[in-house]
């Protein structure tokens, strides 16, 4: 995966890389209220936030093996973001 869209209240925010670790820090640095929608270039979804937590995530074991094991460090501040 190149780049990821996020859009906040479906509204285009900006691209970013589309590796896992860059995908975790963006969903760990939001705010209560964002509501971020990330997908990839062709609009496929991969994944919808509330605030900071992850709300869907298709890919159930690309969350399970990648990211979970990611973002849950970064989210307990085990890790820096």
């Amino acid at each position: 995966m190149t780049e990821v869209m996020i859009y906040n209240h479906q509204k285009f925010i900006k691209t970013i890389p589309g590796d896992t670790k860059s995908i975790a820090k963006e969903v760990a640095k939001q705010d209560f209220s964002a509501r971020l929608t990330i997908t990839d270039v062709a609009d496929n979804l991969i994944l919808t936030t509330i605030g900071n937590l992850l709300d869907y995530v298709p890919d159930k074991k690309w969350l399970q093996d990648e990211l979970l094991p990611i973002l849950i460090p970064i989210q307990m501040g085990e890790e820096e973001f």
